[in-house]
């Protein structure tokens, strides 16, 4: 009868003289793979197969050798106890993963990775020359990027001293009569706030307004526009930051963690087997160069990371957040570029073939790693912090300046007399008047110039508007300059059509045709509106401006000089309008 342990002895002998076959395999590949585990792993395989000799010698049996080959009934045999035990361990769980994850660092084309380097034979003299330029040539263009962010960029862009600056605009310029459009009716403020592109003033105000509207959305008609606005963009562009800097942190990180772990001895780089090369030792010195690299590269990743925080939570512009975001990542990217560009071509050959280099890696709870969990709390504390002290006070502060540009009563205007009073009218809103602004007569007649395909005739008098139906022309500009309604004294909108719609515009009755039709407004005088003043200045002679004794003779709107001089007032003066009885 069979001992206890006879179905197994096939197995175990055969193993075992695999066990040889891939250990001398392995030795191609210990480079790659870690020539210390390997070994660790094997001398383990064999501890197991001369567990089970012993056991087969304690039952009396001797082990039968075999040769190197076997036949394909072993090897199926052998498949079948691997597929076993392959169903044994269909279950991966966290502590499985925990125990066979090994962490490595591969060399990536990086000035940080090659400097490593500087100094020894394998780049050489003119080499290590190079690569140290261009260590420099990548701080130099950091520092310089942080320095002009932190002396530029680190100040919000609005402060008091912004409101302030606002609110003197406003006293002065927004609502000063000087200021006001008569095409619309409305003040520069509220032509600023309704964004009027037509503006050909004030045009950093109107910009402002924009920029915090948009950065706010608070032109949004929808709740959910709402939500996406300029700070979630400027989370989302901090958090995309945060990952570049947190990236470039890890690799710092490893490659220090990685270099450290190659044991003391003279610098030696050998070539494999497999033509790669393996860093087989590093000295004291080397080691405080990979010190130095870290903390460099530590400490500018704290600035980086300030300095940025304060670069997009300052930008109150939508696109210039996206453009400064992606200006950010090309910082970091710039030892990668310089690289690229500048790199010699051994060191491009060296970090390329260098084996991984293992790392010892953090220590891990329930399937994390101290590491990670670290990052992640630091990325959650810092976009509280942001959102809390900076960004929930910035749109505040937005609010606040939107508020002094375009708050209170944007509709009137302001004048001061030769005594220094100071004296307000009302305008009109500039939505309404937008919303109308087709109706509007001045507007018509800006219009319709535009349309002219050439100047009107003006040969036999510089008053011959009949031809058109809103637009009043002069012969000349010098003309424009010294401008006077109804110099004649006569009815001007029964002669000329556009003084006819100015007229019908101003009573708000577009059945108007003459001015006999407007004569119930001759005697219509009015605190606050301009039917009465516009109808006698229109309809003069209607209205009873070129009669002496007429009730209108000398009320506002009748131009005085002009009836007085006219030939029907003078009449009717010399036939004794004012005789004595």
């Amino acid at each position: 009868m069979p001992g206890p342990h006879t179905q197994y002895l096939s197995y175990n002998q055969r193993l075992e003289q695999r066990f040889i076959c891939i250990e001398q395999r392995l030795e191609q590949f210990s480079g790659l793979l870690g020539e210390n585990k390997v070994l660790e792993r094997l001398v383990s395989l064999e501890k197991q197969v001369a567990s089970f000799d012993a056991q087969c010698a304690a039952a009396g049996e001797e082990p039968k050798r075999i040769e190197m080959n076997s036949s394909k009934e072993d090897e199926d045999e052998i498949a079948d106890t691997s597929l076993a035990r392959r169903k044994q361990m269909s279950r991966v769980s966290s502590g499985l993963l925990d125990e066979e994850t090994e962490e490595n660092y591969v060399f990536g084309e990086s000035v940080w990775d090659i400097a490593v380097f500087i100094g020894t034979d394998v780049l050489g003299t003119a080499g290590s020359i190079q690569t140290m330029v261009l260590v420099v040539i990548s701080i130099l263009m950091q520092v310089v990027f942080v320095m002009i962010a932190y002396f530029n960029f680190l100040e919000p862009q609005l402060s008091q001293a912004t409101i302030d600056d606002i609110s003197a605009w406003r006293t002065s310029s927004g609502h000063d009569l000087l200021s006001y459009d008569p095409v619309t009716g409305s003040s520069l403020t509220a032509r600023v706030c309704a964004k009027d592109g037509s503006l050909s003033v004030s045009g950093s105000q109107m910009t402002l307004v924009e920029e915090i509207e948009s950065y706010l959305q608070l032109d949004a008609d929808l709740d959910l526009q709402g939500i996406f606005n300029g700070p979630l963009l400027c989370i989302v562009a901090l958090v995309c930051w945060f990952l570049m800097v947190a990236k470039e942190m890890n690799r710092a990180l490893d490659l220090h963690r990685a270099t450290i772990s190659v044991p003391i001895g003279p610098n030696k780089i050998a070539p494999n087997s497999t033509a790669h090369y393996v860093i087989h030792s590093l000295t004291r010195a080397r080691r405080l160069v990979c010190w130095v690299i870290l903390l460099y590269r530590t400490l500018a990743a704290v600035i980086l990371i300030y300095v940025g925080i304060h670069f997009l939570v300052n930008t109150i512009s939508v696109e210039d957040l996206i453009l400064n975001a992606v200006a950010l990542g090309i910082i970091l990217d710039i030892d990668d570029l310089i690289f690229d560009a500048l790199a010699t071509t051994p060191s491009r050959h060296l970090v390329r073939w260098l084996v991984p280099l293992p790392m010892k890696s953090f220590p891990r709870i329930k399937g994390t790693d101290v590491k990670s969990l670290f990052m992640l709390a630091c990325l959650v504390a810092l976009l509280l912090y942001i959102q809390c002290f900076m960004l929930v006070p910035m749109s505040a502060g937005l609010l606040e300046v939107q508020r002094a540009l375009c708050g209170g009563n944007q509709d009137f205007v302001w004048n001061k007399d030769a005594q220094g009073f100071v004296w307000t009218a009302p305008t009109k809103p500039f939505a309404d008047s937008a919303g109308r602004q087709r109706g509007n007569v001045g507007h018509r007649a800006i219009e319709e110039a535009l349309g002219s395909s050439a100047p009107p005739s003006t040969s036999n008098s510089e008053w011959n508007n009949s031809q058109w139906n809103f637009a009043l022309w002069k012969a000349d500009v010098a003309s424009l300059r010294e401008l006077q309604v109804n110099p004649l004294c006569e009815d001007l909108a029964s002669v000329h059509r556009p003084y006819l719609a100015y007229l019908q515009e101003v009573l708000e009755d577009d059945s108007i045709s003459s001015c006999s039709d407007a004569i119930k407004f001759c005697d219509l005088f009015e605190v606050s509106g301009e039917k009465g003043f516009k109808t006698r200045m229109l309809c003069s002679r209607t209205c009873g401006c070129t009669t002496p004794d007429s009730t209108n003779m000398l009320s506002s709107g009748c131009p005085n000089d002009a009836c007085k001089a006219s030939e029907s007032y003078q009449s009717k003066l010399s036939a004794g309008f004012c005789a004595e009885d």
